[in-house]
């Protein structure tokens, strides 16, 4: 699942957040789950984003990945991955907010994709 935004929601523990529209074929397979992966992609990955925003039978066809905490799917060559236990999930107006607690990370430097007025861009593209 492509999702537009995730937030830092606290350090100590370390804790994210991201949304999930109650409707999305997937929410109830994240809401379930025990663990979830969020990745920072590289401004050249807009293809992956696409991917995963899709309905589609198979997800991660042609996608490189490894395996983490609990089996998670864990792309590679993405900018950052966290892998997060799932500790709470709050109802938000028509999403479910899913707050994680990181329990593994890796960061490499890179420039990330954003989705800025309509379309993926990078930083680059739209800060002067």
């Amino acid at each position: 699942m492509t999702v537009n935004s995730f937030s830092a929601v606290s350090l100590d523990p370390p804790l994210v957040s991201w949304c999930v529209r109650r409707e999305a074929p997937s929410a109830p397979a994240f809401i379930a789950a025990s663990h979830f992966a969020v990745h920072v992609l590289d401004s050249s990955h807009a293809h992956i984003a696409r991917q995963f925003s899709t309905p589609a039978p198979d997800k991660f066809a042609g996608i490189e990945f490894g395996t983490g905490i609990g089996g998670l799917p864990v792309l590679s060559g993405v900018i950052a991955h966290f892998e997060c236990r799932n500790m709470r999930t709050v109802e938000v107006g028509d999403h479910i907010m899913l707050i994680g607690q990181i329990e593994r990370y890796a960061a490499r430097g890179g420039e990330p994709l954003i989705f800025h007025s309509g379309g993926f861009r990078s930083l680059s593209d739209i800060v002067t």
